[in-house]
């Protein structure tokens, strides 16, 4: 439980580059590669393995067509993504079983400011009310 709480981002943070790199790592882990395949691209396109002799700035990737596995892949990693994410839910302090004593969400905010002052004072009358014995 430490060990998640010291690796959690938060505000700036996220977007940071070694942040982003972090994530981009943990992303690409999952995707299937073979040093075969990387040298069987070497041998397919030498030019598109440098950056220098392309230049960065290059549309030259655009070129050759994309094997239909490789797109495959990519296709399988975004939609892996997107189900993460569905399934991801903030978690919510909010308890079924407690009284709803609120009529919006500002309301039920200053109730448990108020309750957590002045409960100790008023339980006792609480309880008079609930078993219909108040004075």
């Amino acid at each position: 439980k430490e060990e998640k709480e010291k690796n959690q981002v938060s505000g700036w943070e996220i977007f940071s580059q070694d942040t982003l790199f972090k994530a981009y790592e943990k992303r690409t882990k999952n995707i299937p590669f073979t040093q075969e395949e990387y040298e069987k691209e070497k041998v397919r396109d030498p030019g598109m393995m440098d950056a220098n002799a392309v230049g960065l700035d290059s549309l030259r990737y655009a070129d050759q067509p994309i094997p239909r596995l490789y797109v495959d892949r990519m296709v399988n990693d975004l939609q892996e993504q997107m189900e993460k994410r569905k399934k991801f839910k903030r978690r919510r302090q909010f308890y079924e079983d407690s009284d709803v004593s609120y009529i919006n969400e500002r309301n039920r905010t200053y109730n448990e400011k108020i309750s957590r002052e002045f409960d100790k004072y008023t339980i006792e009358i609480k309880q008079n009310l609930e078993r219909g014995t108040a004075l």
